[in-house]
């Protein structure tokens, strides 16, 4: 098989060995690319694969649109804070 993407392991051979759908392997293969040709747009495209997978298999939309964090924040060992925002701690950074 050619290597197209110049990969220890090719997108589609990862894709096929492991039977995925055809919106799961466009997640694999826009986020397996995204540095090397398409940049921020194949991780857009990757988003809009999960979000339709989201949608036809789970019933659910607009959840990329929720701010995603911690279900309980640690709180930050540090004075004022940089990591902090008003909701508390973005990621325990210790």
């Amino acid at each position: 098989m050619s290597k197209h993407y110049k990969m220890e392991i090719e997108p589609i051979e990862y894709i096929n060995r492991n039977g995925l759908s055809f919106m799961e392997g466009n997640v694999v293969k826009y986020v397996s690319r995204h540095a090397r040709k398409g940049g921020a747009d194949d991780i857009k495209k990757a988003i809009h694969y999960l979000e339709l997978i989201l949608e036809n298999e789970y019933n659910e939309s607009n959840v990329l649109q929720e701010p995603v964090r911690q279900e309980q924040p640690t709180p930050c060992r540090y004075p004022y804070c940089p990591w902090e925002d008003p909701r508390g701690p973005i990621e325990n950074h210790d």
